[in-house]
């Protein structure tokens, strides 16, 4: 198989679905969140900031389960709480309501670690940030060394979770469909986050070897990072984050598939075809 041909899918299938906006904010599904995620009032953008750090604190299958299901919790706790939401430092308030949550024992199955993991995020918010997220995150002049700040300070976001903290800067600093909340931080800066669904695209592209879990450990997740990257800066070099929501997508539907170029040629010449028939892109139908 031609290596340009591939490429070529793959970037028609990434420019098909960067304009859709994420599942943690799509107003299209339901429950509502309970609040404007692309609001220039800079109060509720500070909130909009601390709720979403929330959210990638736990967006993880071994901690929530699928996706959907962090966005359902939030929005949960958020009912529950209002903006006490954000002030909460005692593990047990959360644990109660997470216990009430219809789909509790669809939580991954490390889901008693919830409510310790976001009051580590509102206790840094708090102390450190100072309740604005949007002055700290001015005292670093690019994003991988507030990743960093982040892996010091936030449970579960250290070490081999890393990527969620990169999840959580593309949301926050790359355009519409994403929310361009850090406007100080360039896109260009970005690195692709070695999620598990975009190892998956990575595997079958060749870049890396394998997509079991030692690849998270020690220095196998950052070489794979960068490999990620580099390829994404090939076809943008100005955003290369720009791949990684079309990755998720992509990446989910892999899943327990053989991880090769055939394989993944299939899915997009399959996604093509879908899009030509439906005039949608594949996050509006069920992967």
């Amino acid at each position: 198989m031609a290596r340009d041909e591939l490429v070529s899918l793959l970037a028609k299938f990434v420019n098909m679905n960067s304009d859709v906006v994420d599942v943690q904010w799509d107003r299209r599904m339901s429950p509502r969140l309970l609040l404007n995620t692309y609001s220039e009032n800079f109060e509720d953008q500070k909130k909009v900031a601390h709720y979403f750090l929330l959210v990638s604190s736990v967006l993880e299958d071994a901690v929530v389960g699928f996706s959907e299901n962090a966005r359902m919790l939030l929005i949960q706790l958020h009912k529950a709480f209002g903006n006490r939401l954000f002030e909460i430092v005692k593990p047990h308030l959360f644990e109660e309501k997470i216990r009430l949550c219809k789909f509790y024992w669809t939580l991954g199955t490390h889901k008693e670690m919830i409510s310790q993991i976001l009051t580590s995020v509102n206790k840094f918010v708090k102390i450190k940030a100072e309740k604005n997220l949007i002055k700290y995150s001015q005292k670093f002049s690019k994003p991988k060394y507030f990743v960093e700040d982040l892996a010091q300070n936030v449970e579960r976001m250290s070490t081999f979770y890393k990527d969620k903290a990169w999840v959580y800067m593309r949301w926050m600093v790359r355009p519409h469909p994403d929310l361009e909340i850090f406007k100080h931080f360039s896109p260009e800066d970005l690195y692709v986050p070695l999620t598990e669904n975009n190892a998956n695209v990575a595997a079958s592209l060749g870049l890396i070897n394998s997509v079991r879990l030692f690849l998270w450990k020690n220095d196998n997740a950052a070489k794979a990072r960068v490999r990620i990257t580099s390829f994404a800066k090939q076809l943008y070099p100005k955003d290369p984050s720009k791949v990684d929501y079309p990755f998720f997508l992509l990446g989910r539907w892999l899943q327990k598939k053989p991880l090769n170029k055939n394989t993944l040629k299939e899915a997009l010449q399959f996604f093509e075809h879908i899009h030509g028939v439906t005039g949608q892109p594949q996050a509006y139908y069920k992967a």
